[in-house]
């Protein structure tokens, strides 16, 4: 049998070369606690009443934070409050009366703002209601804005707090709160 002594230290005992190397390590594994994090618990980054309060309801939300072409972040869903879309009362009374369909659903390959699908069935219009068609369009106009712009506010919480787990300050944080010992060279010790 072999006995090997191995000198550890804290992070604040390695040289420059070698602080910087254990921090940008710890950075890769926050960078997987995080995409497994976010996946896991996404209501604890995007809540729920955040996408309501724009008048929609989330089923499922979706996103890719590779920092390239198509990223994004997106939902599927429902119009949920249809005051938020329009304030012309007639409208909301014959869609309150008469209700409205809608879904909002994932297409494409991309996860962005404007990979949707949006479906809106407003209420048969009687002869009378016709002028309304104008005012549905509009709606259906209001609710593709204030969508994707939802979206990409989504995506800024996101990449928002991404950036921050990865950051040196949080990988020092994690350091330390963990009393992580690593090799003068900078290398993680693990004992087994």
């Amino acid at each position: 049998m072999t006995t090997q002594t191995i000198n550890l230290y804290s992070l604040d005992e390695l040289s420059e070369q070698a602080k910087t190397r254990a921090i940008e390590y710890i950075k890769t594994v926050l960078d997987g606690d995080f995409v497994y994090d976010i996946q896991e618990d996404i209501e604890n980054y995007i809540k729920p009443e955040f996408i309501k309060s724009k008048g929609f309801e989330a089923d499922n939300v979706y996103f890719s934070l590779a920092y390239s072409q198509g990223d994004g972040a997106m939902f599927e869903g429902r119009i949920d409050d249809i005051t938020k879309f329009t304030s012309n009362k007639r409208a909301i009374k014959v869609i309150n009366e008469y209700g409205l369909y809608s879904k909002i659903k994932h297409m494409g390959r991309y996860y962005h703002e404007k990979s949707y699908e949006l479906v809106i069935d407003f209420p048969e219009l009687k002869a009378t209601q016709y002028r309304l068609k104008e005012e549905f369009n509009k709606i259906e106009e209001n609710v593709r804005d204030i969508y994707e712009e939802t979206c990409k506010q989504i995506y800024k919480q996101i990449q928002s707090h991404y950036e921050f787990m990865t950051s040196d300050e949080s990988a020092i944080e994690y350091i330390k709160s963990n009393e992580h010992t690593f090799t003068d060279k900078g290398e993680l010790y693990i004992q087994f």
